[in-house]
């Protein structure tokens, strides 16, 4: 069965995609799965089955909070084993 990704949030589209381009973390040196092109590549990510989720979301007047695990979104040679991030808006 095919990896359907849908990507939560755009690119800017400005910079070549490296993590340390982006609001994110390198690990052990590492980006994420994909980076290193003037674009993402999609298929590396697929191969990897590379599948960042939001495991929670919540929205009520004047808070917004997030939750999600980018754990897959790093090659397996990093050695990362947990990587959730937390995202509030207030």
């Amino acid at each position: 069965m095919p990896v359907r990704i849908k990507y939560l949030i755009r690119d800017d589209g400005y910079a070549d995609k490296l993590t340390s381009n982006h609001n994110t973390l390198l690990v052990n040196g590492s980006g994420q799965i994909g980076e290193g092109s003037r674009w993402f590549d999609n298929g590396l990510s697929k191969t990897a089955r590379s599948e960042p989720s939001i495991l929670k979301a919540i929205s009520e007047d004047g808070f917004d909070y997030m939750l999600g695990d980018a754990t897959s979104a790093y090659p397996s040679s990093t050695g990362l084993t947990k990587y959730q991030r937390h995202l509030s808006w207030k």
